[in-house]
Formats: structure tokens, C-alpha cells, sequence
């Protein structure tokens, strides 16, 4: 009788182990993931070189500015946001725009985002509102 107790309880206990086991095995979240990519807004921040006039910069700054500066010399403070619309327009794809309003005058200028630092690249790409092509490199 006390045999079949000894068998009963090592089975018993081996049930609850094998369960603990999967259990504990299908909860198991990883410790390390992969941080989520950054904003538009947190991508664009820093210096930003033209192709082929590393004299001419862009630097975007988080208090929402952008220094155009050719040849070492400041040529505009602007303030820039990062959205879906721009002076009233909308793409039907999604995309995102650079809104610059000129800190002189207030005009405002319009430049479809077509890529910031995408997959590490260290480029922006910007279309202008007259349809030229932009791309700068980030140093």
C-alpha cells in the first residue's frame, strides 16, 4: 500500500513540474527588445550636409528651429514642424511634410519628406514645393 503512495505522489509531482514547465516556458518574455525607431521629430535633430555643397547645412534643433548655414554663416533661423498637412494640403499616401515658416517674412514652405535616416542611413530626403530633389547627409 505504501509503494503504490510513493508511485502515486513521484507522479504526482512529476505532472506538476512538466505543467510548471510549460507554463513558465509560454510566458517567457525576452529581456532584451530592440528600442521602437524614433519619431520624424527625433530622426531630423542634428546637422544635415547637402550632396555635393558640404558648405551649405541644415541644423534642425528639439526647440522646433532650423539654421540654414552656408559657408559658416548663418543665413536663417527658421521654425520648422514635421506633419501630415502643409498650408492646407494633404498627400493621399501618408506622407509626412516639412513645414519651415521663414522667421523674416512668415511665409511658409511646403517639402515632402521622403525619407529621414531610414534604416540608418544618415540621409534626409526632402522634395521641394517646386518639385526638385534635396538630399543631405548627416556627418
Amino acid at each position: 500500500m505504501k509503494t503504490k503512495y510513493k508511485y502515486l505522489i513521484a507522479i504526482v509531482l512529476a505532472f506538476g513540474f512538466i505543467t510548471y514547465g510549460f507554463v513558465k516556458i509560454n510566458s517567457f518574455t525576452p529581456i532584451f527588445t530592440s528600442p521602437p525607431p524614433p519619431t520624424p521629430q527625433e530622426a531630423i535633430l542634428g546637422t544635415w550636409i547637402l550632396e555635393g555643397e558640404s558648405n551649405n547645412l541644415r541644423v534642425f534643433t528639439s526647440d522646433d528651429h532650423v539654421k540654414i548655414i552656408i559657408n559658416g554663416v548663418v543665413q536663417s533661423d527658421d521654425t520648422y514642424t514635421i506633419s501630415d498637412t502643409c498650408d492646407g494640403y494633404t498627400n493621399g499616401d501618408g506622407s509626412l511634410f516639412l513645414n519651415t515658416i521663414d522667421s523674416e517674412d512668415g511665409t511658409e514652405y511646403c517639402e515632402i519628406i521622403n525619407g529621414i535616416n531610414a534604416n540608418d542611413s544618415n540621409v534626409l530626403s526632402l522634395t521641394t514645393d517646386s518639385g526638385q530633389l534635396l538630399v543631405y547627409h548627416k556627418p
